[in-house]
């Protein structure tokens, strides 16, 4: 029983260190960045609304989206869309 238990500690150890070491994209990084700063601006002007924006999540699903060949052209998609947006959020509000 103990060497089944280490044998599956050790298994998920290796699985959650290669879900860490996942490459994290430049564009999806930028995205997140982009959209916790709106999302920042949004609360410090209505602190009584808070919303969970949580950017290391955004940055892994959008990273597991743009590694699936369907969804990586809307992840560039959205990119470009934040990149026009600039420094306004309601634009980049809009590219969802």
């Amino acid at each position: 029983m103990v060497i089944v238990r280490a044998v599956v500690r050790a298994a998920l150890l290796s699985v959650l260190l290669a879900a860490c070491a996942q490459p994290r994209s430049p564009a999806c990084k930028a995205i997140c960045a982009r959209e916790a700063e709106c999302q920042q601006a949004a609360e410090d002007e209505k602190p009584d609304e808070q919303n969970a924006f949580d950017e290391g999540d955004c940055v892994a699903a959008c990273a597991a989206l743009e590694r699936d060949g369907k969804t990586k052209p809307n992840v560039e998609a959205h990119w470009v869309c934040v990149q026009k947006a600039g420094d306004d959020c309601a634009k980049v509000a809009e590219c969802r």
